[in-house]
């Protein structure tokens, strides 16, 4: 019974970690906004975000058993690569050339799964897992559960973020210039912060 109650609350854990936004869909929802198809972008790229924390996920927790069964060593300097990388994705959109005056996107697919698993390693679920791991429950069913749980979330609210931007969209056109610049400053603010484990 107790074994049930950790793997509802490793499910619960996913789709409350998935309405953060610190887990990338107000990024695919900003980035599908001005595509012809948003809905389709918007669940393409929600779905990139899953599958790269999916990944990170697995991966951490792979190597930390094998580091763990050759040293007794940790892996702390992660969280500082990653925030380095998220503030260089927003300082490339703060400092980015207004839409309309180059016809490059400011993030390619290339750069948004970087990002993605960039975000994915930048989390703290990989240790939440390991933790219940090392309580003896099953890795893949744990990595599965909260993965499901995760791309449901980040999906639902990406979809959700592009539809309720259509109901407004006409209304706040004059101001998207400054509300990509704020959208690279945040992303950098939440890097520092991130960096200096301010929460």
């Amino acid at each position: 019974m107790v074994e049930f109650a950790y793997f509802l609350s490793i499910l619960g854990l996913g789709f409350l970690h998935g309405l953060e936004p610190g887990h990338g869909w107000p990024i695919a929802a900003l980035l599908a906004m001005n595509k012809k198809r948003p809905l389709l972008y918007g669940f393409f790229a929600s779905n990139i975000l899953s599958f790269a924390h999916m990944f990170s996920s697995l991966f951490l927790v792979m190597v930390y058993f094998l580091v763990r069964f050759f040293f007794e060593i940790s892996l702390p300097y992660i969280k500082y690569i990653a925030s380095f990388l998220l503030f260089l994705l927003g300082l490339k959109i703060l400092l980015g050339k207004r839409k309309g005056e180059t016809k490059r996107e400011f993030i390619t697919l290339k750069r948004f799964i970087l990002f993605s698993l960039t975000l994915g390693f930048a989390h703290e679920e990989e240790i939440v897992l390991l933790g219940f791991t090392l309580q003896g429950l099953d890795p893949l069913l744990l990595m599965l559960l909260y993965s499901i749980a995760l791309l449901l979330t980040i999906v639902g609210m990406t979809l959700i973020s592009l539809q309720a931007y259509n109901k407004v969209r006409s209304r706040i056109t004059i101001f998207e210039f400054y509300i990509n610049k704020l959208s690279g400053l945040v992303i950098i603010v939440s890097a520092v912060f991130f960096l200096l484990n301010i929460r």
